[in-house]
C-alpha cells in the first residue's frame, strides 16, 4: 500500500525553471524538493505563532504595570517627553565612545532596575494628580 498521495500543482515557468536547478543542484527530486520546502513552511508558520503568543503575554505584562504605576493614561506628548528624558539621562551616563562593553542584550533595562520598579518614571514630564506638595526634607 503506497504511503504518500501524488499531487499536480501549477507553477509560473521562470519558478519551475528555478525548482528544477536547486533539485538537480541539491541531487534531490522535485517531490523530495516541494516536500523539505513544505516542512520548513509549517516550523515557520508554528514558529510565528509562538513569537505573536510571547509578544501578546509580554505586552498584556506592560500595560498592567503601566497601569499599577499610574503612566497608562499619558499624552503621546508625556510619553515622547519621557522618553527624550531618559535618553537624555543615557547619553550623559554613557563612557566616551557610548558604549559600556556590555553587549546590549545583556544589560539592564531601566524598567528591570529596582529603583524604578515601585515608582514612576522621573522625566521631563510628571502626570498632575493634584497640588504639587514639597517633599520632606
Amino acid at each position: 500500500m503506497r504511503t504518500s498521495k501524488t499531487i499536480s500543482i501549477s507553477l509560473p515557468p521562470a519558478q519551475l525553471r528555478k525548482a528544477e536547478q536547486l533539485a538537480r543542484r541539491e541531487n534531490r527530486t522535485m517531490s523530495e524538493l516541494v516536500r523539505e520546502a513544505l516542512r520548513r513552511y509549517e516550523e515557520s508558520a508554528a514558529s510565528a505563532g509562538a513569537d505573536r503568543a510571547a509578544f501578546a503575554l509580554a505586552l498584556k505584562a506592560v500595560q498592567q504595570d503601566a497601569a499599577r504605576k499610574g503612566v497608562n493614561r499619558l499624552s503621546l506628548r508625556e510619553i515622547n517627553a519621557e522618553i527624550a528624558a531618559v535618553r537624555k539621562e543615557r547619553s550623559r551616563k554613557a563612557p566616551v565612545g557610548g558604549s559600556s562593553g556590555t553587549p546590549r542584550a545583556e544589560r539592564a533595562s531601566p524598567a528591570a532596575s529596582p529603583s524604578r520598579s515601585t515608582e514612576r518614571p522621573t522625566g521631563a514630564t510628571q502626570r498632575k494628580s493634584g497640588p504639587a506638595t514639597a517633599a520632606p526634607a
